[in-house]
């Protein structure tokens, strides 16, 4: 998956600007609702799938001063870094940071979890990174939100590259097809792949070895709308 999303990289932040303007910020207020709600005191945060740390900066511009990112594409984090952020080359199905977190955060990455086994084994590597009472906030699409999915196709266009997603496949597991022309040169970079959806059900059933125990989750869009779950974990004895 590296080769087109590291062309990808190249206009995210454009791409994010103009087509969820809000989206990261959302998440920052979900992050501050949960540390409120459960009165923890943050001061290390992990961000998984990171991407150019688009949610990482905002943290880092509002007090959070302990933020580490990990993402599997060179691109996005040579982006990341270019922000001035601490970030590492790591798959989450394997990654060993050798330290602790108050808090781990997730977004929009689950749907490229395609296997429960590896859906446990990347709980249970979170939970790894946790400190005592630390809490792991996700969220993800629903098999319901994947099934809706299938043969949608989102395309955007920029003065340098022209984008298209498509979608095809059946019973929530959707078949993607991203495709990425560069224009000034012509060249074009196709990626395929798999997402999956994953209900509430799911996530805490692969979370049962884990030592997480679940302390929040809903459906209700308070980031995105119609169809995806939000989860909160917390490490040790609620």
């Amino acid at each position: 998956m590296n080769n087109t999303y590291d062309i990808f990289s190249k206009f995210y932040d454009d791409y994010i600007l103009n087509t969820a303007p809000n989206l990261h910020l959302d998440y920052f207020n979900l992050i501050k609702m949960i540390i409120e709600r459960f009165s923890v005191k943050v001061t290390s945060i992990l961000d998984l799938t990171c991407g150019t740390g688009i949610l990482m900066k905002i943290l880092e511009e509002n007090g959070f001063n302990n933020v580490d990112g990990i993402d599997i594409s060179l691109g996005m984090l040579q982006k990341a870094k270019q922000k001035g952020l601490r970030v590492y080359r790591k798959n989450i199905k394997g990654f060993d940071l050798k330290r602790k977190y108050d808090l781990i955060v997730s977004f929009d990455s689950f749907g490229h979890i395609n296997d429960e086994k590896d859906l446990s084994i990347i709980l249970n590597n979170v939970s790894n990174h946790l400190n005592s009472d630390g809490l792991f906030l996700c969220d993800g699409g629903t098999r319901e939100k994947a099934n809706r999915m299938i043969d949608q196709k989102f395309t955007y266009d920029s003065d340098k590259y022209s984008f298209i997603w498509n979608n095809y496949g059946k019973d929530s597991s959707v078949k993607v097809e991203m495709n990425i022309v560069e224009k000034l040169t012509g060249r074009e970079y196709e990626e395929k792949f798999d997402l999956t959806g994953h209900d509430i059900e799911d996530v805490i059933e692969a979370a049962k070895e884990s030592k997480l125990n679940v302390v929040f989750a809903t459906l209700e869009p308070l980031v995105k709308k119609n169809g995806s779950f939000i989860i909160c974990f917390k490490k040790g004895r609620c």
